[in-house]
């Protein structure tokens, strides 16, 4: 089989650009590598940041809960001999203290031993019993605050984790204090600064 002078120079010239494309690909190849790359630290990076600033909000939102849990008012509440003036002070107490850190908490409560609500930030919370709550049961023996499941808040239309301090008196458990963390917080907390693009 004769090859014309045509089909010669196309195979000739074919044969010159084989290493040519070869290194097209292999680079087309490490970009996209370095790519993914660049992608997955990313990815990292907002993983992180996301992790440090949830851990944070948890870090401020248990010592609230303590420092709040720690006021008299709070102490008086718990027994169930306790007066209504108490509770309305204790009520007003907790109020106040919401009221500092709007959209962040739903509510703030004082459960007795029973988990009965014996005074809230929002009224309509006592009375109700909160022994069902994980957080509750959680919360009998402990000796440091505790951090309960995602949960719907039965007094207002949020989405909640509820952190709660042990009330202990004389050594025993008398009750619970606890503050309900809305979701939302935490997600105007994930997109608060600027992640990376991509």
């Amino acid at each position: 089989m004769r090859w014309s002078l045509r089909a010669k120079l196309v195979t000739l010239v074919a044969l010159a650009l084989l290493p040519v494309l070869g290194l097209a690909a292999w680079q087309s190849k490490l970009q996209e590598q370095a790519v993914v790359s660049l992608r997955a630290a990313e990815l990292g990076f907002v993983s992180e940041l996301a992790v440090t600033r949830y851990a944070s909000l948890f870090e401020a939102s248990r010592r609230l809960a303590t420092a709040a849990c720690s006021d008299e008012s709070i102490g008086e509440i718990a027994s169930a001999d306790a007066p209504a003036s108490a509770a309305a002070r204790c009520g007003a107490y907790l109020s106040k203290l919401l009221g500092a850190y709007p959209g962040q908490y739903s509510t703030a409560l004082v459960t007795d031993e029973q988990g009965v609500a014996r005074c809230a930030s929002d009224p309509r919370a006592v009375g109700m019993s909160f022994a069902n709550r994980d957080v509750f049961d959680k919360l009998r023996g402990a000796s440091a605050p505790v951090i309960g499941d995602a949960i719907a808040s039965r007094i207002s239309s949020h989405a909640i984790i509820p952190i709660a301090v042990p009330i202990v008196r004389d050594g025993k458990f008398r009750g619970m204090c606890a503050v309900g963390l809305t979701l939302s917080a935490l997600a105007q907390e994930a997109t608060k600064g600027n992640p990376p693009v991509g």
